[in-house]
């Protein structure tokens, strides 16, 4: 074989290469904007931030009263998302700490620390009231955690505040209500610790940037993600901040936060960084780049892609030809 013929045999070669490179991209590109977005993780049961049911809503739903706390006092807002006055009730009462299930009362129910608003609470539709709970748990109330569910319920006597659904056996009246979990740090020794052991991120997004982190509590109390007032708090920061959110992390424990990370620049290779914050100081950072383009963008490098593979096939194959 000459030296022509090799040198043409190589730059075919490397034009099928650049071919196959930008086929492949484009591919890889069509299917990103074409694949359904991952659904977000189920949030049934206890919800990091906020809850609602059947027209009613309150926030937060988790909090934490602290070792060092004394009388602590809550604001819950509380949202009548129905279309009608509707009047709430709010009871208290111990929780199992794993299950949340509720535990039987007795002279150590730690339902007896709290004062609730005593009589029904009357909220106008479409509106939202602040309702405060005021939390006093003793000095010797031992080294354990509590938890407090903090009932919010609409009263059976209003008829705006109940649903039927017909059975068998006649209406049944299914009253809307929401339970709060406030954890109480125990009196013992007490280190607030966490580090984050991973991060995980897409490569590539449109906009706002799912993001979930592994996190390993190594201090002495329960981690709480979500708890607007707990000491140790996991965030992601990029364009802006948000907290992350999951079940709760227990001593020597990893547990997995999730959030969504809006306000991104519009086109960057994004640093997105995750940071355990202890007391308001990070003690824990992890960080990971993001490739975010608008939506126009991610058509525009499709098309360019595609020409550059047309050109390719168009050039090898006036190649062959000849």
């Amino acid at each position: 074989m000459s030296s022509t013929e090799a040198g043409a045999g190589r730059r075919r070669g490397r034009r099928w290469a650049l071919a196959t490179l930008a086929f492949v991209a484009t591919a890889t590109t069509v299917w990103l904007l074409t694949s359904p977005a991952a659904p977000p993780p189920p949030r049934g049961g206890e919800l990091p931030v906020e809850g609602g049911a059947a027209g009613l809503g309150i926030a937060p739903v988790r909090a934490v009263v602290t070792a060092d706390a004394a009388t602590t006092t809550l604001s819950f807002s509380v949202a009548n998302e129905s279309s009608e006055t509707t009047t709430y009730r709010v009871t208290a009462g111990e929780l199992n700490p794993e299950t949340g299930t509720p535990l039987s009362g007795g002279p150590a129910d730690a339902a007896a620390w709290v004062t609730v608003p005593e009589g029904p609470i009357e909220i106008p539709a479409r509106t939202a009231r602040p309702v405060s709970v005021e939390i006093s748990p003793p000095d010797d109330r031992g080294a354990s955690q509590r938890r407090i569910g903090i009932t919010f319920a609409a009263d059976p006597r209003s008829d705006a505040g109940t649903t039927s659904s017909s059975t068998p056996t006649g209406g049944v009246s299914i009253v809307p209500s929401i339970t709060a979990s406030v954890y109480v740090e125990g009196t013992g020794p007490v280190r607030r610790a966490a580090r984050i052991e991973s991060l995980s991120l897409p490569w590539a997004a449109t906009s706002a940037v799912r993001v979930r982190a592994s996190v390993q509590n190594n201090g002495t109390v329960n981690v709480v993600p979500g708890a607007t007032d707990q000491a140790v708090i996991v965030s992601a920061s990029g364009g802006s901040r948000t907290q992350l959110n999951g079940p709760l992390i227990r001593v020597d424990e990893v547990g997995d936060v999730v959030g969504e990370l809006g306000d991104l620049p519009a086109a960057c290779w994004c640093e997105v960084r995750v940071d355990a914050l202890v007391d308001g100081e990070p003690v824990s950072t992890v960080s990971g780049r993001v490739l975010v383009l608008p939506t126009f963008g991610w058509i525009a490098l499709v098309a360019l892609l595609a020409g550059g593979l047309v050109v390719a096939i168009v050039l090898t194959f006036r190649r062959v030809v000849r």
